[in-house]
């Protein structure tokens, strides 16, 4: 087989296979419908045989009745008990032709249903499409895809895989068009008068690489040449920390704009007053615009509501009891820990350690965190089949992450590095959407900087990013006693402690 016909094969392919995808996705909606109908008449069916019989003729027995017994005393015309009986039977006929008529509909329904039940059951066709109705299980509900199918997605994956051979071919086939492209994107300064050339320079730079990324820092620098809604899309990552004004230049020049982020998790770092004044974020600003969502009471008023983007419930990173804290101090209990983290149980502890603080650094926790750590790398050291070996210190403090690094490097040759067995130690920032077997959260402060403590519970955001990076342990060093009633490590300290006793 030649070249040539080498790459007819692939856009064929790709053709018969979007062809495939689209009859599947046709299945899908025409079950679906046939799904809804049958719903629909099964409701009906329910309705109908809920369906008291007409009480009219009862109501009229009971207005004619008073009247009757009042011409029986005063012996008045027969006549008028003719007319109440001649009422009555052609009342009970129209009520008997009533229930007849819903009678024949109900066997109508049933036969449909019937139907609908043996079709579905040869057929093979998806099982609970209208998970909605079928679920009352919430867990089971967040956990269920509806309206899909096994099919659907191995065809789909397929026609992605035969989309990059596409592209890969047509771009064997345009490499000089390719190189020219690079060329001008990389003397921009040269082109800035012919922007299109730009423009089309970068149309090609994307076929080639589908996903670029960039800071917003550099994405000015990037883009300056590109005009609005000359990019497709534009996802903002980890969009909770990043301030409004910072994305404003990629919003402009999106076609479609989607913010990727937590407003319970790290907060922007403030640069103006005005900042702290407004409290957004790109996440929260993007989420009062969306049409889909729900609302969430919120933390610092009862009678306040915040309306909240499309949540992602299903939590798959975390064991419990981690996943217990976030859920509960964080997102009201609504998160679902994925079916397949359910039986897997990590391990917590709270060592309560006091001390004097000296710029919220505690001495003797650093002293604890070391001990720890030493015996936790012996632990590790013995397990030779876990690969992945990483430990984070959390702290909330810039100066005690700072103690900490200090004082760990006295004993571990890996702080800070890229290694699988790595000890990495920051403030709670540095860790956002990072993750690792093992977390220590050493949370500093004392009696005399309870100001300091306060700042980093009140609000949950820093708790439930240090807990949610733990994979399967995590571990607390601080005064137990300071924290105990302060902010959300009242029900972290509470969720620990339950955790603990029922795993005894």
């Amino acid at each position: 087989m030649n070249k040539a016909t080498d790459h007819k094969n692939v856009y064929q392919d790709f053709k018969d296979a979007y062809e495939e995808l689209k009859n599947e996705q046709n299945k899908i909606y025409n079950e679906a419908e046939k799904y809804l109908k049958y719903k629909r008449h099964v409701q009906k069916l329910k309705n109908l045989c809920n369906k008291t019989v007409d009480n009219s003729l009862q109501q009229t027995d009971e207005i004619l009745c008073k009247p009757i017994s009042n011409t029986q005393n005063s012996k008045q015309n027969h006549r008028f008990h003719k007319l109440i009986e001649w009422f009555s039977k052609k009342k009970s006929k129209q009520t008997k032709e009533l229930v007849d008529d819903d009678q024949y509909e109900i066997e109508n329904l049933k036969k449909s249903i019937s139907d609908y039940e043996q079709e579905a059951k040869a057929n093979g066709v998806i099982n609970l499409l209208d998970v909605y109705e079928e679920c009352h299980d919430y867990e089971e509900l967040q956990n269920f895809i509806p309206w899909f199918s096994n099919d659907f997605r191995t065809k789909q994956t397929n026609l992605f895989i035969l989309a990059l051979k596409v592209r890969k071919q047509f771009l064997k086939e345009q490499v000089h068009n390719l190189k020219k492209a690079i060329k001008i994107w990389h003397d921009k300064n040269t082109y800035r008068q012919h922007k299109s050339a730009i423009q089309n320079a970068w149309h090609w730079i994307n076929l080639a690489i589908p996903i670029i990324s960039s800071t917003f820092a550099s994405f000015n620098n990037m883009m300056n040449s590109m005009p609005k809604n000359s990019l497709g899309y534009v996802i903002c990552d980890e969009a909770g920390q990043a301030l409004p004004q910072v994305a404003v230049g990629a919003i402009f020049r999106s076609y479609k704009f989607i913010a990727v982020g937590d407003p319970k998790q790290i907060k922007p770092v403030l640069s103006y007053k005005i900042d702290t004044l407004l409290d957004v974020s790109v996440q929260t600003l993007v989420d009062k615009a969306s049409k889909y969502g729900y609302y969430t009471q919120s933390n610092n008023d009862q009678d306040t509501t915040n309306w909240i983007g499309i949540p992602l419930w299903v939590h798959r990173r975390c064991t419990n009891p981690m996943f217990a804290i976030a859920n509960a101090i964080a997102y009201d209990n609504k998160m679902v820990l994925s079916k397949n983290m359910q039986n897997l149980k990590g391990k917590t502890k709270w060592f309560n350690i006091k001390g004097k603080a000296i710029e919220n650094y505690v001495k003797e926790q650093g002293e604890k965190l070391r001990e720890e750590l030493i015996n936790k790398k012996k632990e590790l050291s013995e397990n030779h089949e876990l690969k992945d070996k990483k430990i984070y210190v959390i702290t909330p403090f810039k100066n005690v992450a700072k103690k900490l690094s200090a004082l760990l490097k006295n004993d571990f040759d890996k702080i800070n590095s890229n290694s699988h067995e790595s000890i990495s130690v920051g403030t709670v920032h540095i860790f956002q959407g990072k993750e690792a077997p093992i977390v220590y959260l050493v949370m500093g402060a004392d009696e005399q900087t309870i100001n300091a403590a306060e700042w980093a519970v009140t609000e949950p955001n820093i708790i439930n990013v240090a807990a949610t990076r733990a994979k399967k342990e995590f571990y607390i060093i601080g005064d137990k006693e300071l924290y105990k009633n302060l902010g959300c490590m009242k029900k972290t300290i509470e969720i620990i402690d339950k955790y603990n006793q029922d795993s005894d």
